[in-house]
Order: structure tokens, then sequence, then C-alpha cells
């Protein structure tokens, strides 16, 4: 019975591992277009897919590629957490954030134009502020606890 239930949690893992590659594949040429400059967007790539109204995301990834495609750019869309592409010389442009801008700056022989695209804090500087704001409240809450009445 082990045997069984490992295999199927092995199939359904494996699973979810293709479909989400599948769902991050590169989008090339969103609009069909033949110019000669090319930009890639480092965002997401669901809203290019799917239609929704669940998040304000989808309005901006399109608005950006909307952007590039009106001032002559070719667009291609990568999921943000693409960690490098074979081809990156090809671009004139990087726009958005992601794993794909430290392959740039480490990897790249082409010097490009790279437009940051950040959506909040940085998770470093999240996850930071989160933490002190634990400590604070917990201090804060020691202190109130421990007061003589």
């Amino acid at each position: 019975m082990g045997i069984i239930k490992n295999d199927k949690i092995f199939f359904r893992e494996k699973l979810v591992y293709l479909v989400n590659l599948w769902r991050k594949r590169p989008i090339k040429n969103y609009y069909n277009k033949n110019y000669d400059k090319k930009v890639l967007i480092s965002y997401i790539t669901q809203p290019f897919r799917k239609q929704s109204f669940s998040h304000t995301n989808y309005f901006e990834a399109k608005a950006l590629a909307k952007a590039m495609d009106d001032l002559g750019y070719l667009v291609d869309i990568i999921e943000y957490t693409t960690t490098s592409i074979s081809n990156m010389n090809n671009y004139d442009v990087i726009l958005g954030f992601g794993d794909i801008f430290k392959f740039y700056f480490e990897n790249s022989t082409k010097e490009m134009k790279t437009i940051y695209y950040g959506t909040g804090m940085h998770v470093c500087h999240q996850n930071t502020a989160t933490l002190q704001r634990l400590k604070d409240v917990y201090h804060k809450k020691r202190n109130l606890d421990n007061r003589v009445c």
C-alpha cells in the first residue's frame, strides 16, 4: 500500500511541476509585430494567457507590454522567476524585475537599457521590516504583562 501511495504522490508532484513549467513558458512576440527593437518583459505571464480582474497586476502587465509595443518594440514576456535565457543579447531593453536582471549583469556581453519595475518593497527589506515589527510587538506586550498594578 505504501508503494502505491508514494507513486501517487510522485505522480502528483511531477504533474504539478509540468503544469507550472507549461504555464511559465516564455511568450515570444506577443503582438506578432515585425519591429527592429526588442524588449524582454520579466514580470508575470498569466495575464497574457488568461483574462482576469482578480488583481491589478493583470492590468499592469498588459499596460507595460502595450506601452512598449506603442514605442515600436517587439515584446517578449517571461515569468520573473526565470533564472536565465539563452538569447539575452537579442534584446535592446529588459523591463521588470526578478532573477533575469541578475543574470543580465553577470552574463550579458551586450550593453542594454534596463528598466526596473518594482511593485513593492524588495523581499529582503520586507522580511527585515516584518521581523522588526514582530520584535517590537513582543517587547511591548511583554512590558505590559509584567507591569505592577
